[in-house]
């Protein structure tokens, strides 16, 4: 019990906003990717676009931006909570 009660937060936050970031940059990495299969195979209508898709490319950059910047904060959080 003694264990539960030092663990420190802001890791568990640090784990949620990681995890959201990790899956942006591959919605990201996914969304490029699929412009440039259109772009090699010269179809100018592409592959059907999901509504996850194009949330990503009108928001990604945004969105990617503002995980970075908290990833940060709570990294120097976590680091200046911790206590041994």
């Amino acid at each position: 019990m003694n264990d539960l009660r030092r663990f420190n937060w802001a890791y568990g936050l640090l784990l949620v906003v990681g995890v959201a970031f990790s899956i942006t940059a591959c919605c990201y990495f996914v969304l490029a990717l699929r412009d440039v299969r259109s772009v090699e195979m010269r179809n100018s209508a592409g592959p059907a676009r999901s509504a996850l898709m194009d949330f990503i490319d009108a928001h990604g950059v945004k969105l990617m931006t503002g995980e970075i910047a908290l990833l940060a904060v709570l990294t120097v959080t976590a680091i200046a909570t911790d206590r041994k």
